[in-house]
């Protein structure tokens, strides 16, 4: 029986389309090619921790090792943007998790820092639809494990949402279940084909495929 359902957070519950892509090019003040090769490295990378694409950005197209508080200050200027560009929730978040929590427990992971995350995910959500809120600079398998042992739950009682093939193979990690989320027909094909136990196409769908799992 499910017991905890993690939801990621960009593109899963915020809207934020090819925002974090934009971001990245115009912090690092890209244009042309060069700003395409810097979001496309970031699509495939999304949903690891913000400090590790901020690093390998300046190792492959600065070609040179960021030192600590360089990474820092561009962690800060990449949420000043961010909250600065605000997007939506997609349709019945906000109602859905309120249903959820009062039969699961709810939390939200994501590669942003944990301190910005907070601000962004409270600003659009009531904190008591919510039991935790974690991100990096823990890969979210870290963070599963973390949620895990804080709610004392075994694999088989958690199920993460999310958007990538990225959150699709930090759950497989821990072993827990995975519902996808995603519009494209193809990309439902291929999560299902790496091991997605379910694939939906709108948060809507969530509660009987959550119901499918044993819930």
């Amino acid at each position: 029986m499910i017991k905890l359902i993690i939801f990621d957070w960009d593109k899963t519950l915020y809207d934020s389309k090819e925002l974090p892509r934009e971001i990245f090019a115009e912090m690092f003040n890209k244009k042309g090619r060069e700003a395409k090769a810097i979001e496309e490295f970031i699509a495939k990378t999304y949903g690891l921790p913000i400090y590790y694409g901020i690093k390998e950005v300046y190792k492959r197209f600065l070609k040179k090792n960021p030192t600590k508080k360089e990474i820092r200050k561009r962690m800060e200027e990449f949420y000043n943007i961010y909250l600065k560009k605000k997007k939506r929730l997609f349709p019945g978040c906000r109602e859905l998790l309120k249903i959820l929590h009062k039969k699961y427990k709810i939390a939200i992971i994501s590669g942003h820092a944990t301190k910005p995350l907070r601000k962004i995910v409270y600003n659009f959500l009531d904190k008591r639809s919510l039991d935790y809120v974690k991100g990096s600079p823990a890969y979210k398998s870290t963070n599963i494990r973390f949620l895990m042992n804080k709610f004392k739950v075994k694999a088989n009682e958690v199920v993460l949402v999310g958007d990538s093939l990225k959150d699709l193979e930090e759950a497989l990690k821990t072993g827990i279940y995975f519902i996808g989320i995603a519009n494209d027909k193809k990309k439902r094909e291929v999560m299902l084909s790496s091991g997605a136990h379910a694939v939906i196409k709108s948060l809507k769908e969530l509660p009987n495929k959550i119901n499918m799992l044993g819930a």
